[in-house]
């Protein structure tokens, strides 16, 4: 009985699958690469744009009490970092989660309130937002917005300890973004969080 064939049936199906297997884990290795290439490339990008925002305020300190004013065509528009989209009239969405915007101030600075007035994205499809605020990495305010309050302010306590750091890093973060046009509420298909129109710089201790 001649046993060889099988043999090489077998042989041959065995390098069938070590070749497929050595194909899927080429292609599963290029998409790991590739996802971790856009990452890192997102992240330099954001980083860059933080440090752009960060050096124009540098060169354009602001004192309280101030306003500063985001949207198409305002001069503040600078001290937006990494997340935010094109400005807009009226004033400037963030398209992601994470947001950035850089203020300096003189060292040696009173207790700041700073009031972030802003709109988020609520849709009828996405009836509610959380929003939640960072200064130099410590948290500043958590609120839950909806239709009855979309367009509040949100009002930033500064100790006086940061202010006197003179750099103010502010994250404005939203636990989602929405698309109108995917969600029928629109024709804007761009991801959406929070519409910035402007920040003012107060006296904490005289808006009491």
């Amino acid at each position: 009985m001649d046993t060889a064939e099988p043999h090489r049936d077998l042989a041959g199906a065995w390098r069938r699958w070590l070749l497929f297997a050595a194909l899927a884990l080429l292609v599963v290795g290029y998409c790991a690469a590739f996802a971790l290439f856009m990452t890192r490339s997102e992240d330099f990008l954001v980083a860059r744009y933080n440090q752009r925002a960060l050096d124009f305020s540098r060169g354009h300190i602001v004192s309280a009490p101030a306003k500063l004013s985001f949207g198409l065509g305002e001069p503040d528009n600078p001290r937006l970092g990494g997340g935010w989209h094109a400005p807009d009239s009226g004033g400037t969405w963030s398209q992601s989660v994470d947001a950035v915007v850089e203020i300096v101030v003189p060292h040696e600075h009173v207790p700041l309130l700073l009031r972030v007035n802003a709109t988020a994205a609520v849709l009828k499809q996405r009836p509610r937002m959380k929003v939640k605020a960072f200064i130099n990495g410590m948290p500043a305010g958590d609120w839950l917005r909806d239709v009855s309050n979309a367009s509040s302010p949100l009002d930033l306590r500064v100790p006086a300890s940061a202010a006197n750091a003179g750099r103010l890093e502010i994250r404005l973060g939203v636990d989602h973004t929405a698309s109108p046009f995917r969600l029928g509420a629109g024709p804007d298909d761009r991801q959406l969080g929070l519409l910035l129109h402007s920040i003012e710089l107060l006296d904490a201790d005289a808006s009491r």
